[in-house]
């Protein structure tokens, strides 16, 4: 109730104000003249930055080693190869996502015609890894791909 009658006091001033002073050239209205546009100039630079952080790849050279599977066979950059069965190599991904303490995972297991693709990824710390392994049918090895 008291606020009502605040805001009505407030209009009610308001409107006498400006009935009290129509002859004056101020007004608290919006009026018909323009009012002077600021253009930045081409060779202004931003003083802040409007975006918001994302997640980078991490990739510090003592700990990338540690995502390389054990007794795999490097073959190109972050390209591996093992004998060890798919799910073997992804339960030990798994594990080591888990050990790692990384809060954000995502595991998908694809399996079809004895083709497998599995891929996981994990975030912690605005680091992110994201690892693909995979296997054909006429092949005895697994692949795996790293991302960090």
């Amino acid at each position: 109730m008291i606020v009502i009658a605040v805001v009505v006091a407030a209009v009610v001033g308001v409107f006498n104000h400006r009935s009290d002073q129509s002859s004056d050239s101020t007004t608290l209205f919006p009026t018909t003249t323009p009012s002077p546009v600021v253009e930045p100039s081409a060779t202004s630079a931003p003083t802040s930055s409007s975006h918001s952080p994302s997640p980078t790849a991490y990739h510090p050279k003592s700990e990338t080693s540690n995502w390389i599977y054990p007794n795999s066979k490097k073959l190109s950059d972050n390209q591996y190869e093992t004998s060890d069965s798919p799910e073997t190599v992804t339960d030990w991904y798994k594990a080591k996502i888990r050990a790692e303490d990384y809060s954000t995972r995502t595991f998908v297991a694809t399996s079809a015609n004895s083709k497998v693709f599995n891929k996981l990824s994990a975030a912690k710390n605005n680091q992110v890894i994201t690892i693909q392994i995979s296997r054909n049918p006429e092949s005895s090895q697994t692949l795996v791909a790293l991302d960090y």
